[in-house]
């Protein structure tokens, strides 16, 4: 915290769970609502928990990224926190994403069958 803090990088990276302060409470801390100049913070996770999504976007959070997703979508979480897109397209994937595992679908077309199904959504 000190370090990031005293050296103000562009990006930081936090993991969900690292030793000590967890990568929810690190953002909370540099990027939250009462942080007067906030850094941006893209949290990195193995799970794709709804709660720790809303947790980290609501603790500031600039983006939020899937371990598994790859070295192409950890640099565009990060160009677009640079940016100041908050929720960036790799963000987005990693949440269809785990909308399919948790539905068991193969596509985003199943999702939308799945929701017309359901009556989530009407035609």
């Amino acid at each position: 915290m000190e370090q990031a803090r005293h050296l103000r990088p562009d990006v930081v990276l936090a993991a969900i769970r690292m030793p000590g302060l967890d990568g929810l409470e690190v953002t909370r801390l540099l990027a939250g609502p009462d942080v007067p100049d906030p850094i941006r913070v893209v949290v990195v996770t193995t799970s794709d928990l709804d709660e720790y999504v809303h947790t980290a976007l609501r603790n500031g959070a600039s983006g939020f990224l899937l371990k598994r997703s790859g070295p192409a979508l950890l640099t565009e979480a990060v160009r677009a926190a640079m940016s100041g897109d908050t929720l960036s397209p790799g963000t987005v994937k990693n949440h269809i994403a785990g909308i399919q595992n948790k539905l068991g679908t193969r596509n985003r077309v199943d999702i939308a069958a799945w929701a017309w199904e359901s009556g989530i959504i009407t035609p």
